[in-house]
């Protein structure tokens, strides 16, 4: 469920839709008019309406979507993050076919784009496949058809107007979209505003060595840790892990858990090169043999829009057992 419009009077009861976009709620004693910012049914909305749930205009001018910014309150929350993945084009199909638009070309850094991708249409009884693809008009290619008003409805919503594939983009690098439409002859009508987008498909990176005390590491195939009983209170026990991004989009945790209890969690923003340090005695606390679990996850903040790019996450994990 998502929640289209917050700190309306008091006691809202009931909905109507004036018009695609523009909803008036009755409350207890007015009624409030909402206007759906992130809907790409507006009649008099931009052409490019945004990038999955980020609108054009809030994506910063070194192209970072940013939604935390503007409206904290918004159901999608992300902040300067960069675009990555399979990025939903969100086209504002209803003014396009008022403006009698029948075809519209999407290009980025002036190349035609034909991505392909595959809907579901609505048939009277039930939704059946669709594939949304580009079509030549008069020998030239690369045409998107603009569905007409009274079919648009008809298709599972939200419908992009391109799922452009970004990872054949170079990564790390602004790339910009543009939109162009075109009439029933395929002459041009009319440009949406430009948008420039900052595209990082880069994966994430980890590192996580194995626990030590001193040169005496846990690399034995049982994963015993052994250690001085009349050294535990000084001989330290060392973890080091490193969690990176190469434009330090990501964000990293480092954990280490003991019989199921985590007894140590840190984390932040890339890059992070660290060590964990404690002495045997805190960590085996009133144990003789104790089992541990360490671990390290990096998260990657490109986002489609719609989803965050959890493919480009990286991860490392161990465990070892601190004994005499």
């Amino acid at each position: 469920m998502a929640v289209v419009a917050v700190g309306l009077a008091c006691r809202p009861s009931s909905v109507a839709v004036v018009s695609p976009g523009h909803l008036l709620v009755c409350c207890d004693q007015v009624i409030e008019e909402v206007l759906l910012a992130s809907s790409g049914l507006q009649p008099n909305g931009p052409l490019l309406q945004s990038i999955g749930f980020i609108p054009f205009d809030w994506i910063t001018p070194g192209g970072l979507g940013d939604t935390t910014a503007h409206d904290p309150n918004y159901f999608y929350q992300v902040s300067k993050v960069p675009f990555g993945g399979t990025l939903p084009v969100m086209v504002n199909f209803l003014r396009a076919g008022l403006d009698g638009a029948s075809y519209y070309q999407v290009r980025v850094d002036g190349n035609l784009r034909t991505d392909q991708f595959h809907t579901a249409k609505w048939e009277g009884t039930k939704y059946a496949p669709a594939t949304f693809g580009t079509q030549a008009v008069n020998g030239n290619p690369g045409f998107y058809p603009v569905p007409s008003v009274s079919d648009l409805m008809l298709y599972m919503q939200p419908l992009p107007g391109c799922y452009l594939d970004s990872t054949n983009l170079t990564s790390a690098q602004l790339h910009t979209i543009t939109v162009d439409f075109f009439d029933v002859n395929g002459a041009p009508k009319e440009s949406a505003t430009p948008l420039k987008i900052f595209v990082d498909n880069n994966p994430c990176s980890v590192s996580l060595s194995m626990a030590a005390i001193g040169s005496n590491s846990a690399t034995t195939g049982c994963g015993y840790l052994q250690y001085n009983p009349a050294n535990k209170l000084t001989d330290h026990v060392t973890i080091a892990y490193a969690a990176g991004h190469p434009e330090g989009f990501a964000t990293w945790a480092f954990s280490l858990t003991k019989a199921g209890s985590q007894i140590s969690g840190v984390g932040g923003a890339v890059p992070s090169g660290a060590q964990f340090d404690d002495t045997v005695s805190n960590l085996l606390g009133n144990c003789t043999v104790a089992a541990f679990a360490a671990g390290v996850y990096v998260w990657a903040t490109a986002n489609t829009g719609w989803g965050r790019c959890s493919q480009y996450d990286r991860s490392a994990g161990e465990a070892f057992a601190l004994a005499p």
